[in-house]
C-alpha cells in the first residue's frame, strides 16, 4: 500500500518509483508499479540527510546534506542497498548534481560551470572541465544517455558541452 505520511519528493526511475518521507530520519521507499511500496531498510539507507536522488547509467546516487559538508552514497541495485558516504569537494544546496555513469565513475556537474570526475566511486575527485561562455549564469546538470555520452547546456549561454567518454572531457558547442 501507499505510504500514508506526507510525503516530500516522488522520484521516478527508469521501471522504479522512490518516495522520500519527512520523519525525524528520512525514510525510503521503493515500489515497481507505484501500487505496491516497501520500505528500504533503514541500515541501507543513506546516513545524512537526503537532499537528492539522481539516477543514470551507473546507478543511483543518493545526494546528501550535512553541517560538516556535502558528500554521496551510490546504489547499484536500484536503491534497496546504498554504499559508505563520500563526501564531495562542493556543497550542493543550489549549486551541484551528481550522476553515476559507471559503477565506479561519478560526475558532479557545478552551476558555476565546473564538472568534477571520480573514477573511484567518490573517494577522491578532479576538475575536469571549466566552461565559462560570457553570458551564461547557471548550468544545467550534466546527463548522460549512456556510460560514455552526456551534455550539459549552459542556461543563457547559448552553448552546449558534451562528452564521448563518461566525463573524461567535454567539447564546447555554440548554438543559436
Amino acid at each position: 500500500s501507499f505510504p500514508t505520511r506526507r510525503s516530500s519528493d516522488l522520484f521516478w526511475f527508469h521501471d522504479r518509483t522512490f518516495l522520500t518521507e519527512q520523519t525525524t530520519r528520512d525514510e525510503l521507499y521503493r515500489s515497481p508499479n507505484g501500487v505496491d511500496w516497501t520500505k528500504v531498510d533503514a541500515a541501507s539507507m543513506p546516513t545524512t540527510a537526503l537532499e537528492d536522488l539522481t539516477a543514470g547509467p551507473g546507478g543511483l546516487v543518493a545526494q546528501c546534506d550535512c553541517p560538516k559538508g556535502s558528500s554521496v552514497q551510490v546504489s547499484t541495485d536500484e536503491g534497496a542497498t546504498f554504499g559508505a558516504p563520500q563526501r564531495t569537494p562542493i556543497d550542493f544546496v543550489g549549486y551541484g548534481e551528481v550522476v553515476a555513469v559507471a559503477t565506479d565513475r561519478l560526475v558532479l556537474s557545478a552551476q558555476n560551470g565546473d564538472t568534477y570526475l571520480s573514477t573511484d566511486g567518490g573517494q577522491s575527485w578532479n576538475v575536469v572541465d571549466h566552461a565559462t561562455p560570457a553570458d551564461a549564469n547557471d548550468f544545467s546538470p550534466a546527463r548522460f544517455v549512456t556510460a560514455a555520452e552526456g551534455w550539459r547546456i549552459a542556461l543563457g549561454g547559448g552553448q552546449v558541452s558534451l562528452t564521448v567518454d563518461g566525463g573524461r572531457t567535454w567539447t564546447h558547442h555554440k548554438f543559436g
